[in-house]
């Protein structure tokens, strides 16, 4: 029967799944459903207070993409996924539909400045070569963010260094904090320091904070899509426009956001449809569980005031745990040589002459 209650500071209008299938399908309510809704109905005039709406601890969106307060009752019971959580603390928010993502410590660098050749990424040994990536040991091939200190060391501009040179730390960074220097047109691949995501249902993407814009920083450039199931380190392809002075991004920086958007059912979860940067998938973590435990999870289980012991929630923090132990700095690496090219389908009606 349908509930109100409070998850993460939240009122939740929680229901099973027939009252959930009839609240997404328009069907005829059942007895008991309309009262619940009458009460919230006459409760509140403001539809920003309405309660958010769970199902076996599944967040049913009352738009297509989630609000702050879905998003907070969906981290709470392990539908959505953001390790380490968004806080002050951690240098990220929650926003209005969003949650903020930082700039991670590890990056590799695309071509040499002043290069020009032919960059073929189907083949792996020329996508090695083009981000300067040791095939034998691809991992240890990453940079990493280093403090002013350091990064000024190893400035080949002449101009620049000398203009480094006069500077003992870059006003408003702190003298040992991280950061990568981006020189006038150069792109990186780096990554969110956050594991974030959502489980199926539901999607992400993945757009850049407007003030990077304004300065001439993309963050995701035009690969910002995320599946249903994709819960791991974003890659950012980050390139610096401006044509003549460098840039620096200080690790830890909010560049970024994830945006959360809702889907029907969904079949085919990241994992199992590609997996060409996360191999871990929420119907395994399923699985391991079950075999452990020795009986099948069920997600009706879901008690807003034990949610720890749902079945969701359990399911949520084996499948986090199991993407986080595979991360590898070589999972930002392209692998476009890892697919297999085929022949143009045909398409029937063109006009003779045409394919």
């Amino acid at each position: 029967m349908a509930e109100l209650a409070t998850i993460a500071g939240e009122r939740s209008l929680i229901l099973n799944s027939k009252e959930a299938f009839t609240l997404r399908t328009g069907a005829q309510n059942q007895e008991g459903f309309d009262a619940v809704f009458n009460e919230i109905v006459d409760e509140y005039d403001d539809p920003n207070e309405y309660p958010v709406i769970v199902s076996n601890g599944f967040i049913i969106p009352q738009g297509g993409i989630y609000s702050d307060r879905e998003l907070k009752v969906g981290l709470e019971t392990g539908h959505i996924i953001c390790d380490p959580a968004p806080t002050p603390e951690a240098g990220a928010r929650i926003n209005g539909s969003s949650i903020d993502v930082t700039l991670g410590k590890y990056f590799y660098t695309a071509g040499e400045e002043g290069d020009m050749g032919l960059f073929n990424p189907y083949t792996q040994e020329d996508t090695y070569q083009y981000f300067n990536i040791d095939p034998e040991n691809p991992d240890a091939s990453a940079l990493e963010a280093k403090p002013w200190g350091e990064v000024k060391k190893k400035l080949g501009h002449t101009a620049v260094r000398e203009l480094a040179e006069k500077l003992d730390y870059i006003p408003g960074i702190p003298e040992h904090h991280p950061m990568i220097l981006l020189r006038p047109n150069e792109r990186i691949l780096a990554h969110t320091n956050e594991f974030i995501g959502i489980l199926p249902p539901g999607t992400t993407s993945m757009q850049a904070r407007s003030s990077f814009g304004r300065i001439g920083v993309s963050v995701c450039y035009d690969a910002g899509w995320g599946d249903p199931g994709f819960g791991d380190r974003w890659t950012k392809e980050i390139k610096n426009h401006n044509e003549n002075d460098f840039i620096p991004l200080p690790v830890g920086i909010r560049d970024a956001q994830i945006v959360f958007m809702s889907t029907g059912p969904v079949q085919t979860e990241y994992a199992t449809a590609t997996g060409n940067y996360q191999r871990a998938s929420f119907a395994q973590a399923r699985a391991e569980l079950e075999a452990e435990l020795g009986y099948k999870i069920n997600y009706r289980d879901f008690n807003p005031r034990e949610i720890s012991t749902s079945g969701l929630y359990r399911v949520s923090r084996r499948f986090r745990a199991n993407v986080k132990k595979n991360w590898k700095p070589s999972h930002t690496i392209p692998r476009l040589h890892s697919n297999t090219l085929h022949p143009l389908a045909p398409v029937e009606g063109l006009a003779k002459g045409w394919v």
